[in-house]
């Protein structure tokens, strides 16, 4: 791991002087030779991945894949085994609250499958320690995967309300349910940066100084002044690099990792803080609630109609009256994990376009596309991200655009747009997205 570091350590002073031809092309207006040049600087930030880079990739890239399968196989136990069955049986003399059943055959599976899950979360924590990622103890590690336990089971209620639903009203249970988890998401996205992180980490602001006022100038280019900007202990989990925003209304806010701020020169972070400003600015956070709430009602109208289909096919082998029987629980949720993983692509297609704007945006926010592109290129030096993943991959799960299709468009916002000649900025509003050339 330390060939990669040293690497790219003896390529600084190459940079240095490839970034000062960049200048000068963004001053002089050479267009055939800006692509090349790009294409050079990029190089250099993004040299070919040491056999450790590539390693960890691809274990990540499987790990993915078997976890997700392991989780299906896991649930799929659970119903061949009979389990809700048999809970419900085992509970027949001693509840009869018929809520109280289905929460209690709820906290009995969630649990069952984080247990399952265990030996596969295991290895991918033994993983991040052994290339010197993770921080944590096993101690802490543990705790973490409990307080996971604990919130999934909290959402026993749900549970209780969806199958009193299908009893009472059968075929469109779905509509009821959707109303009730639409209002959970926004209650959720308002609530949980308050709720439940402060569970897993500690927050403090950000202290007054020249990051900070670089921030708030920032913000207010981004038509979102006096933002909450708050710094998180990720250094007592894993050394990797990060900043997100969460919340809604009163609980909105940018977290900056206290790793970031330690390993990231001001002007690298404040390329980062730009981009987050962008989701803000772009109102990501809101568009994601709303698509959220489409996508649940979409996923109950497709339970609806498949499992009293799966459960008729089904219910002699497995003891499952119909489908509002509570019984058939671990079945549901087969099929709702099912879904989510086959809808996969589609989430992280809508998640990689709104990135792409917000690095787009975030580039005429921060005004500097050279710290832009080495703030991305740190994600490779210091988090081993991978510069170029396989397409399929990049289609399937990832969240973000590759690394190097970043880093090459925050070059080309240094060639099209001088942040040292502030009469070529420009002129757009706060909120007007601004569209970067594309690499020949």
């Amino acid at each position: 791991m330390t060939h990669l570091t040293r690497r790219i350590q003896y390529s600084f002073a190459a940079v240095a002087c490839v970034l000062a031809a960049v200048g000068a092309v963004a001053q002089s207006g050479a267009p055939p030779a800006a692509a090349n040049l790009v294409r050079e600087v990029a190089d250099i930030l993004l040299p070919p991945p040491q056999p450790d880079v590539l390693a960890y990739n691809r274990a990540l890239y499987a790990l993915y894949f078997v976890r997700n399968l392991w989780n299906l196989a896991g649930l799929w136990l659970l119903v061949a085994w009979g389990l809700g069955p048999t809970l419900l049986q085992a509970m027949a003399a001693r509840v009869k609250w018929e809520p109280a059943k289905v929460m209690a055959c709820w906290v009995a599976v969630v649990l069952a499958t984080a247990a399952w899950a265990l030996p596969w979360r295991l290895m991918g924590y033994q993983m991040e320690r052994a290339y010197g990622f993770a921080t944590l103890g096993p101690g802490l590690w543990l705790a973490d995967r409990a307080r996971d336990a604990l919130l999934a089971c909290l959402y026993a209620p749900l549970a209780a309300l969806a199958y009193h639903w299908m009893k009472r009203r059968r075929g469109d249970w779905w509509l009821p349910m959707s109303a009730v988890t639409g209002v959970g998401v926004l209650v959720m996205a308002v609530l949980w940066p308050v709720a439940v992180d402060p569970l897993y980490n500690r927050y403090r602001p950000l202290e007054q100084g020249a990051l900070r006022a670089g921030i708030e100038r920032m913000a207010e280019r981004a038509g979102a002044p006096d933002p909450e900007v708050l710094v998180m202990d990720s250094g007592s989990r894993t050394t990797k690099l990060n900043a997100y925003v969460t919340g809604i209304g009163p609980t909105k806010r940018i977290v900056i990792w206290d790793t970031t701020l330690a390993k990231l020169p001001p002007e690298q972070v404040l390329a980062i803080v730009g981009h987050e400003l962008a989701h803000y600015s772009l109102n990501h956070v809101w568009v994601g609630c709303v698509l959220g709430i489409l996508g649940a009602i979409l996923i109950f109208r497709l339970l609806s109609l498949a499992l009293p289909r799966i459960t008729r096919a089904t219910f002699r082998v497995h003891g499952i009256r119909a489908s509002w029987d509570p019984a058939g629980l671990p079945l549901a949720l087969l099929l709702l994990n099912v879904v989510l993983f086959l809808q996969s692509p589609i989430g992280s297609a809508v998640s990689r376009t709104f990135e792409r704007q917000a690095d787009a945006r975030g580039l005429t926010i921060s005004e500097n596309g050279i710290s832009a592109a080495r703030a991305y290129a740190a994600f490779y030096r210091q988090d081993f991200a991978d510069p170029d993943p396989p397409p399929a991959v990049v289609w399937w799960f990832y969240s973000h655009p590759p690394l190097r299709e970043r880093v090459e468009r925050a070059l080309w916002y240094g060639l099209a747009v001088s942040p040292a000649a502030g009469r070529n900025r420009p002129k757009e509003g706060p909120a007007a997205p601004f569209t970067l050339p594309e690499a020949r």
